[in-house]
């Protein structure tokens, strides 16, 4: 069983704490999930690295060879009609498996917001626009609000038939945290790996020792 699992549900507005679930939303009080689940040992198999975000992204003197993946649920504002809860307690929603470039820093300046300033050594942003088609499947890029806890993840790109799939070339960077405003150009904005794990961290102190075994790179402020 999980050791801590936030849940966020529409219309909470407000940190609430039952037994070891953390309730939280953001300053407009719209959901936005912030942690998913810690099972205990995770800490041991996370080797990944936040590192500063000209290394990570798919341009310059970054890494060409690699590939960045959204992969997550995205929320339904609304359950749909006559829609039951399966038997587990477990509700059928459809993941999202979106690939695409990063976005480099000096290409962040017109997505940039004051309340909520982008930082180099915390932000990862990327492009999203949900009128863009999907890759598969009929319809459109869903709505990314509400997706908060989404993995962002990068890995080496395969184009061979027969080659296989290397958990060591697949790397989690970030956590998604964010969307653009309706008035701003489409984009999404996740927080480096490294700066989510010190916010778990701060919450929850019996984690501290565990989570400070895990190896980043923490970047220069």
């Amino acid at each position: 069983m999980p050791q801590q699992v936030l849940l966020a549900r529409k219309g909470i507005t407000r940190v609430e704490e039952a037994g070891k679930s953390v309730l939280r939303v953001n300053v407009n009080g719209e959901m936005d999930v912030g942690y998913i689940a810690i099972v205990p040992g995770t800490s041991e198999s996370l080797g990944h690295q936040a590192i500063e975000i000209d290394r990570i992204c798919n341009f310059g003197r970054g890494q060409p060879g690699r590939n960045s993946f959204l992969w997550g649920y995205p929320d339904w504002s609304e359950a749909p009609h006559n829609h039951r809860m399966s038997k587990s307690g477990n509700v059928d929603l459809q993941p999202i498996n979106y690939a695409f470039p990063l976005l480099a820093a000096d290409e962040w300046g017109d997505l940039e917001d004051s309340r909520f300033p982008f930082k180099k050594s915390r932000d990862i942003v990327f492009r999203y626009d949900r009128h863009e088609d999907l890759k598969c499947g009929d319809g459109t890029l869903p709505n990314p609000k509400g997706m908060s806890g989404c993995g962002l993840w990068q890995g080496i790109t395969r184009i061979g038939p027969n080659d296989l799939w290397v958990a060591e070339d697949i790397k989690l960077i970030g956590i998604q945290c964010g969307v653009g405003r309706p008035d701003s150009p489409p984009f999404a904005r996740c927080v480096q790996i490294h700066h989510w794990l010190s916010l778990v961290a701060n919450d929850f102190p019996s984690l501290r020792r565990a989570i400070g075994k895990v190896k980043t790179v923490s970047s220069p402020p």
